[in-house]
């Protein structure tokens, strides 16, 4: 519940059919709701948390009270209340223990989770759950992963990709250089070898470098300049532009280092970088030198370790020579890894050469090899090794920018050379770039789709490394794909399908499949056009075997089927016969699968819709879920028994003009057989006065036992309801004369004194309940002991008053159904 906002999502979160849960997102917080039988928020009792100590050590997610006042810890091995959250409680997270009275009170405390989420972003949320994992991505945002480590321990943690993805290399003279190979650094932009302007005059007086009219067309204010001096009035340096003549004859460079006059030959320094590119990567490469790429060497001595050589996708080793003793190759990851021997040669010095030829593949970046032969050799081995690829990848992370030439990083991945190169790329995704909008399981990757730059592409994590983006040649390396297409249309969702990708774009659904037989690669796959409706960007979801998605105009519900008969997937308009229902446009959809197998829609104008769809037994049936407020967000979570459908709902409160929003569970499909439980209302409130069976009646002190605490709540004067399954008190209503400090037991004022012990059922039995806080002001209708109430309108703190006291109470919105056949 939050107020004044007006967008929520809710996000379903099942480890299991016994541990299942639903995420809300507002802006910026995330909360988690505990689902299954007895749906509840994740959070705490106020009343029940210990108080704050100063000499204890907390960790991330421990409960205090401090000064009255509820916190939540934020990071582990902490004391002081500083490094805590401050929960904000609302009047709905107030919480009656029992109903019947107004006291006492209990103050829950939600579990909530800092995000960088906004409100109007939302809706452009895209999800998947493996296990215990949340992948959540965003187009303006790096992508997420919402993890539960226990069940009041969520932790929401940006994803740090290892080897990319990256834009395509640079293919213009741009150089880079980074003075450090490890640690941190700066890298940045340096001349290439050929002058822009050729001597162009320089003047001390104004700091201005001047040329003939357009000689520094190409050349902006806040741009930089190498100006290289021909004599000793100015100081060779790159320089920012500061001023630039409306005929582009002449620039200022305001900062110039000068004692004099000069003539300058000026270098245009193009502008790579920008503040929207801090935290993102970039890929910084060198060719190896001749004497880096292999190592040569005779082996001759015991114990030899021969000069560790990095190689790239894989390496070939040779050896010949008469030796006797063991050769090792050893395998190191990293620069700082252990060495691991992987293969071993043995020779017995016999008088023909031991000859030994290997290729491997290798699937672990910055891997290194060598080669060390045994304490005892006599003889000399001729070991000669070599990197499939002589390109070495270094890869950096920029953590500030200081100008577009000049930003500061960190070395993620060690470079071969601090000198210049033109081989480097942006990171794929940054602010700048935009980060992707789609994510998908499939084939033991992660897959995701469509950034801002590069609106249809298609990345693939290495198989069972999710992180991991490095491409690479092995068919079990990360990939990238862009769909083929006469337009630039963005890719709205993906969903896998068997072998087969299926991609929504704005302007049609595409397949990726792979060659019959074959897993799917970039090297490997094909793309066809399925249809060409054109997708929303609402996230497809499976049900039965189609992919039910929503149309580019956002008012058809279509179902991406595959065909026997045409070997191909079409889309079929699954609200054809019900046009009139979506006219408002679908915002969201969800699938329930458990009674009935359900399209769940959320609508423009905040009304629910659902398509019951059993396509075996050919049922197809669309309704229209109208609330007296708004209904916001849906998910569907899966349960033991029925599957469990969840709203957000933008309910009006108290004064005119208060709203809030509310998260809230539909009625399961089966009522059960008895009709005082039976929900027929919206954002209902229940309540159950059952207390216990089996309880012991004794008439020589009038008083109904039972077990520690039953009578928890009870007070002197209120009423219960007693059903007598043995002994000869008689079943009916009795007010309580007094209750048990213990709250073991409660003496009714008006029960019989003599005879024998009874056993009996106890109920509680109430006029007024203090039931639905939540609809403070609105009018309800109320199902009492069976007895329907109209018309009822909720006061101060949810309290609702019947003519008649009652056992059992069902109090909510009322809605109309209308049912209306086809023929």
């Amino acid at each position: 519940m939050d107020w004044n906002r007006q967008a929520v999502r809710l996000i379903p979160f099942a480890y299991s059919v016994d541990q299942v849960y639903v995420i809300e997102l507002g802006h910026k917080y995330i909360r988690v709701y505990e689902a299954g039988d007895s749906p509840w928020p994740i959070g705490y009792d106020v009343w029940d948390l210990p108080t704050y100590d100063s000499y204890n050590v907390y960790n991330i997610n421990d409960a205090v009270l401090y000064n009255n006042d509820p916190y939540l810890c934020l990071e582990d091995g902490v004391t002081g209340p500083w490094d805590w959250t401050k929960w904000s409680l609302m009047p709905s997270e107030i919480h009656y223990t029992h109903p019947w009275h107004s006291t006492p009170i209990k103050t829950f405390a939600r579990f909530s989770i800092a995000s960088p989420y906004e409100e109007t972003d939302l809706a452009g949320l895209q999800y998947i759950q493996m296990n215990d994992v949340l992948w959540l991505v965003h187009s303006s945002y790096p992508p997420h992963q919402l993890k539960r480590y226990g069940s009041h321990d969520w932790r929401l943690e940006k994803i740090m990709f290892e080897g990319g993805p990256f834009l395509a290399e640079n293919d213009t003279d741009t150089l880079l250089a980074c003075d450090v190979t490890t640690g941190t650094g700066t890298l940045t932009v340096v001349r290439g070898g050929t002058a822009d302007v050729t001597g162009a005059s320089y003047t001390h007086a104004d700091k201005r470098v001047t040329g003939s009219v357009g000689d520094f067309n190409k050349v902006a204010v806040g741009d930089w300049v190498y100006l290289a001096a021909a004599g000793s009035g100015l100081t060779s340096d790159y320089y920012e532009v500061t001023a630039k003549s409306h005929n582009a004859a002449w620039i200022e460079c305001s900062q110039a280092v000068s004692t004099g006059d000069d003539t300058a030959d000026v270098y245009f320094i193009p502008s790579v970088f920008s503040s929207n590119m801090v935290g993102s990567l970039m890929r910084v490469s060198h060719y190896r030198n001749a004497e880096d790429c292999a190592v040569s060497v005779d082996v001759n001595a015991g114990n030899m370790e021969t000069k560790p050589l990095r190689v790239m996708q894989g390496f070939v080793l040779t050896a010949h020579g008469t030796w006797t003793g063991r050769l090792f190759l050893q395998k190191r990851v990293g620069a700082e890894g252990a060495w691991e021997t992987i293969r071993t040669f043995r020779s017995d010095g016999s008088a023909a050469p031991a000859n030994v030829s290997l290729s491997e593949e290798v699937h672990e970046h910055e891997v290194y090899i060598r080669i060390v032969s045994s304490a005892t050799w006599p003889g000399t081995a001729y070991v000669k090794y070599s990197s499939y690829a002589n390109k070495i990848d270094g890869i950096v992370r920029i953590t500030a920018y200081n100008n577009p030439r000049s930003v500061d990083i960190t070395v993620v991945e060690e470079l071969y050379s601090t000198d210049a190169t033109t081989y480097w790329a942006e990171g794929a995704w940054s602010d700048k770039n935009g980060y992707p909008a789609t994510v998908e399981a499939s084939a033991n990757r992660i897959v995701y789709g469509g950034s801002t730059a590069e609106p249809q592409t298609v990345w693939r994590s290495r198989v069972g490394d999710y992180h991991n983006m490095r491409l690479g040649p092995l068919e079990d390396d990360a990939d990238s794909y862009v769909l083929m297409s006469g337009n630039q249309n963005a890719i709205r969702w993906i969903r896998a399908s068997s072998a087969a990708l299926l991609i929504g774009t704005r302007g049609a659904e595409h397949v990726l499949r792979p060659a019959e037989g074959k897993l799917l690669s970039a090297t490997n796959l094909e793309q066809e056009q399925e249809s060409g409706y054109g997708s929303a960007p609402v996230q497809a979801v499976m049900m039965h075997d189609g992919v039910f998605f929503v149309a580019r105009d956002g008012c058809k519900a279509l179902n991406l089927q595959y065909r026997f008969e045409s070997d191909a997937y079409q889309a079929r308009d699954a609200t054809i016969l019900a046009e009139h229902i979506a006219k408002a446009g679908i915002t969201q959809i969800a699938v329930q699968t458990q009674p009935l197998t359900t399209l769940w829609c959320v609508l423009g104008d905040g009304t629910l819709a659902s398509m019951t769809y059993e396509p075996d037994h050919d049922v197809q049936a669309w309704g229209l879920h109208e609330s007296a407020d708004p209904i916001l967000a849906v998910c569907v979570v899966p349960t033991s028994s029925e599957d469990q459908v969840w709203i957000a709902s933008k309910r009006a409160y108290g004064a005119a003009g208060n709203y809030r929003v509310l998260i809230e569970r539909l009625a399961p499909l089966d009522h059960g057989d008895k009709p005082q439980g039976w929900c027929f209302t919206d954002s209902t409130g229940v309540f159950d006065g059952f207390i216990g069976s089996g309880l012991n009646y004794t008439p020589s002190n009038q008083r109904i036992t039972g077990p520690y605490g039953i009578f928890e709540g009870f007070q002197t004067g209120d009423h219960v309801v007693v059903e007598v399954t043995s002994g000869p008190l008689p079943s009916g209503e009795y007010q309580v004369a007094a209750v048990a400090g213990d709250k073991s037991w409660i003496q009714l004022a008006d029960g019989p004194t003599t005879g024998e012990n009874s056993k009996v059922t106890v109920y509680v039995s109430a006029s007024s309940f203090y039931l639905v806080p939540h609809l403070w002001g609105r009018v309800v209708d109320v199902l009492a002991n069976g007895v329907i109430y109209q018309g009822i309108t909720v006061g101060a703190q949810g309290k609702i008053d019947l003519p008649a006291r009652v056992t059992h109470v069902i109090a909510g919105l009322p809605y109309e159904s209308v049912v209306r056949p086809m023929r």
